[in-house]
């Protein structure tokens, strides 16, 4: 058969092998990126031909699994481990536009990075009380890696958390639709608040993102609602709290508009009583001086 020619760098491939949610490997360590970085600075900048995606968007697309190499439950922190802000950062260093370079359905590494988050919301299934101890603490290294990635993102432009992809997502609606970690909901909703008020091409704001199921019915035939997931809640209750925020500051400024055209209004008729009574006053002198001289 023919054969088939696909742009597919080694870079790459390491990227798409960061995901460590298999128990069987742990993931590269961070001087085999740095080494091909090094070795290929261009290739930092190059997409691959199936995807049509740089190294960082196959990096955040995969990062849903990223912690530690954590083969056994006493080594919480290996020296050879690699963290997604590690290489994160590798990448950045080596081509910083890439933070804002759209792929595939207009989405920029922000899009990818919400959208792989939800892997790391839920713990796998427990054992024992060691284990839980264990799966809780790469849970919460984890959470706080993917905030740090977020912030190191942002740091190369505010704007991508503007940008909406050709469904009209913004990244805040991919991380709810994904179950994102809270804080990481929370330093989107930070740098631009207005997205929680922002709806998607099909009409859904953020909150409407969040999975909820029905729990049951009240009486009176009311449905009553439960998150799918666990932080499913704590998301809501942030949307909740930036969306009334949000409302209270569009009250406030319609309500400084009105002042304003008001107090506009008010003056407008001020000067227009003003000419009104000064073309009186002309219109009045003129008759008088009309009169006097058929008088004289």
């Amino acid at each position: 058969g023919q054969a088939i020619y696909t742009k597919i760098l080694p870079l790459h491939r390491l990227c798409y092998s960061i995901d460590v949610t298999h128990p069987s490997h742990g993931p590269p360590p961070l001087s085999l990126f740095e080494a091909l970085v090094n070795s290929y600075p261009q290739s930092a900048s190059l997409t691959d031909s199936l995807l049509d995606r740089l190294p960082i968007h196959t990096l955040c697309f995969r990062a849903g699994g990223v912690s530690y190499k954590d083969k056994n439950i006493g080594d919480s922190s290996s020296s050879t481990a690699c963290t997604i802000v590690q290489v994160m950062h590798c990448l950045l260093n080596a081509y910083p536009e890439g933070a804002v370079v759209a792929a595939g359905y207009d989405r920029l590494p922000l899009h990818f990075l919400c959208m792989s988050s939800s892997s790391s919301a839920s713990p796998t299934p427990l054992i024992n009380e060691q284990t839980k101890q264990h799966q809780q603490q790469k849970m919460t290294s984890h959470q706080n890696a993917l905030t740090m990635c977020v912030t190191m993102l942002l740091s190369f432009g505010f704007a991508a958390a503007e940008h909406p992809d050709n469904y009209g997502w913004l990244p805040l609606h991919a991380a709810c639709i994904f179950n994102a970690p809270t804080p990481l909901l929370q330093k989107l909703v930070e740098v631009f608040p207005e997205a929680v008020l922002k709806r998607t091409k099909r009409g859904a704001m953020p909150l409407d993102c969040i999975r909820c199921e029905n729990a049951g019915t009240e009486r009176g035939g009311a449905q009553t609602k439960r998150y799918v997931f666990k932080n499913g809640e704590d998301n809501a209750r942030l949307l909740m709290n930036a969306m009334t925020q949000q409302n209270q500051q569009l009250i406030q400024e319609k309500e400084k508009c009105l002042t304003e055209q008001e107090s506009k209004n008010h003056i407008n008729n001020i000067n227009n009583e003003r000419n009104n009574t000064s073309h009186k006053n002309d219109v009045g002198n003129s008759r008088t001086t009309k009169k006097e001289k058929s008088r004289g």
